[in-house]
Protein backbone atom coordinates (compact mmCIF):
# COMPACT_ATOMS: atom_id res chain seq x y z
CA UNK A 1 0.00 0.00 0.00
CA UNK A 2 1.22 3.56 -0.62
CA UNK A 3 1.04 6.99 0.31
CA UNK A 4 0.30 10.18 -1.81
CA UNK A 5 2.40 13.22 -0.02
CA UNK A 6 3.19 16.70 -1.01
CA UNK A 7 6.24 18.68 0.24
CA UNK A 8 5.05 21.90 0.84
CA UNK A 9 6.69 25.54 0.75
CA UNK A 10 4.40 28.54 2.40
CA UNK A 11 1.45 26.69 1.96
CA UNK A 12 1.79 25.78 -1.93
CA UNK A 13 2.88 22.08 -3.28
CA UNK A 14 6.52 22.55 -4.43
CA UNK A 15 6.36 18.21 -5.09
CA UNK A 16 4.19 15.82 -5.39
CA UNK A 17 5.08 11.84 -5.01
CA UNK A 18 4.20 8.35 -3.67
CA UNK A 19 6.17 5.93 -0.88
CA UNK A 20 5.77 3.27 1.24
CA UNK A 21 7.30 5.34 4.09
CA UNK A 22 6.52 9.28 3.47
CA UNK A 23 8.38 10.30 6.28
CA UNK A 24 11.60 8.42 5.68
CA UNK A 25 11.37 9.86 1.55
CA UNK A 26 10.63 13.27 2.95
CA UNK A 27 14.04 13.02 4.90
CA UNK A 28 15.93 11.49 1.66
CA UNK A 29 14.45 14.28 -0.49
CA UNK A 30 15.92 17.15 2.01
CA UNK A 31 18.70 15.54 4.44
CA UNK A 32 20.20 13.27 1.92
CA UNK A 33 23.12 14.12 -0.69
CA UNK A 34 21.81 14.83 -3.91
CA UNK A 35 22.20 11.37 -5.95
CA UNK A 36 19.53 10.65 -8.66
CA UNK A 37 16.07 10.34 -6.91
CA UNK A 38 17.35 11.57 -3.71
CA UNK A 39 18.51 14.97 -2.51
CA UNK A 40 16.83 17.00 -4.68
CA UNK A 41 15.62 19.70 -1.83
CA UNK A 42 18.92 18.53 0.06
CA UNK A 43 19.52 21.50 2.83
CA UNK A 44 15.95 23.27 2.47
CA UNK A 45 14.59 23.52 6.03
CA UNK A 46 11.38 25.27 4.92
CA UNK A 47 9.73 22.48 3.62
CA UNK A 48 6.46 20.43 4.85
CA UNK A 49 5.40 16.93 4.12
CA UNK A 50 1.52 16.67 3.98
CA UNK A 51 0.08 13.34 3.58
CA UNK A 52 -2.61 13.77 0.53
CA UNK A 53 -3.73 10.27 0.92
CA UNK A 54 -2.81 6.70 2.37
CA UNK A 55 -3.06 3.33 1.78
CA UNK A 56 -3.75 2.94 -2.24
CA UNK A 57 -2.86 0.35 -3.90
CA UNK A 58 -0.10 1.57 -6.53
CA UNK A 59 -2.02 2.43 -9.57
CA UNK A 60 -4.41 4.18 -7.31
CA UNK A 61 -1.42 6.22 -6.08
CA UNK A 62 -0.21 7.00 -9.21
CA UNK A 63 -3.08 8.09 -11.10
CA UNK A 64 -3.46 10.11 -7.52
CA UNK A 65 0.10 11.59 -8.16
CA UNK A 66 -0.43 12.22 -12.03
CA UNK A 67 -3.75 13.97 -11.34
CA UNK A 68 -2.56 16.25 -8.44
CA UNK A 69 0.60 16.88 -10.97
CA UNK A 70 -1.29 18.03 -13.56
CA UNK A 71 -3.46 19.95 -10.94
CA UNK A 72 -0.82 21.79 -9.54
CA UNK A 73 0.50 22.36 -13.54
CA UNK A 74 3.66 20.34 -12.48
CA UNK A 75 4.11 18.22 -15.86
CA UNK A 76 4.22 14.55 -14.87
CA UNK A 77 7.36 13.23 -14.28
CA UNK A 78 8.38 16.55 -13.48
CA UNK A 79 10.99 16.74 -10.06
CA UNK A 80 10.98 20.33 -9.14
CA UNK A 81 14.36 21.37 -7.85
CA UNK A 82 17.32 20.54 -9.51
CA UNK A 83 16.71 18.57 -12.55
CA UNK A 84 13.58 17.21 -14.39
CA UNK A 85 13.40 13.64 -14.85
CA UNK A 86 9.98 12.62 -17.10
CA UNK A 87 8.66 9.02 -15.91
CA UNK A 88 10.03 6.20 -18.58
CA UNK A 89 7.92 5.61 -21.24
CA UNK A 90 5.23 2.30 -21.13
CA UNK A 91 7.03 -0.83 -22.45
CA UNK A 92 5.56 -1.93 -25.95
CA UNK A 93 3.89 -4.73 -25.75
CA UNK A 94 3.65 -7.19 -28.42
CA UNK A 95 1.51 -10.01 -29.82
CA UNK A 96 3.22 -12.80 -29.69
CA UNK A 97 2.07 -14.97 -32.71
CA UNK A 98 2.09 -14.33 -36.71
CA UNK A 99 0.02 -16.38 -38.86
CA UNK A 100 2.23 -17.64 -41.96
CA UNK A 101 1.31 -15.49 -44.37
CA UNK A 102 2.80 -12.73 -42.19
CA UNK A 103 5.60 -14.87 -41.63
CA UNK A 104 6.43 -15.58 -45.29
CA UNK A 105 6.11 -11.28 -45.72
CA UNK A 106 8.69 -11.38 -43.21
CA UNK A 107 11.11 -13.24 -44.42
CA UNK A 108 10.42 -12.15 -47.96
CA UNK A 109 11.15 -8.15 -46.88
CA UNK A 110 14.18 -8.67 -44.62
CA UNK A 111 16.94 -7.54 -45.83
CA UNK A 112 19.57 -6.06 -43.10
CA UNK A 113 20.43 -3.16 -44.67
CA UNK A 114 17.14 -1.67 -46.02
CA UNK A 115 14.94 -3.59 -44.40
CA UNK A 116 15.91 -4.76 -40.46
CA UNK A 117 14.71 -6.40 -37.72
CA UNK A 118 13.21 -3.12 -35.75
CA UNK A 119 11.51 -1.21 -38.85
CA UNK A 120 9.64 -5.09 -39.30
CA UNK A 121 9.57 -5.69 -35.55
CA UNK A 122 7.42 -2.06 -35.68
CA UNK A 123 5.32 -2.91 -38.74
CA UNK A 124 4.14 -5.99 -37.41
CA UNK A 125 3.93 -5.32 -33.84
CA UNK A 126 6.09 -7.97 -32.28
CA UNK A 127 9.65 -8.07 -30.82
CA UNK A 128 12.97 -8.00 -33.00
CA UNK A 129 13.53 -11.45 -31.31
CA UNK A 130 10.23 -13.43 -32.84
CA UNK A 131 11.33 -11.51 -36.31
CA UNK A 132 14.98 -13.37 -36.01
CA UNK A 133 13.37 -16.49 -35.33
CA UNK A 134 10.82 -16.09 -38.13
CA UNK A 135 13.76 -15.01 -40.05
CA UNK A 136 16.60 -17.93 -39.04
CA UNK A 137 13.55 -20.78 -38.35
CA UNK A 138 11.87 -20.55 -41.66
CA UNK A 139 13.98 -19.03 -44.27
CA UNK A 140 16.35 -22.53 -43.44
Amino acid sequence: MKYVYELRRNNTAVYVGESKNPTLRFEQHVKWKPTPGNGMFYGQSDLELVIVSGLLSIRDARDLEYSLKESYGMVVGEKIGRKTVPKKPKVKKYRKILTQDQINEVISKYIPVKYGLRKLSDEYGVSPKTIHRCITIYKG
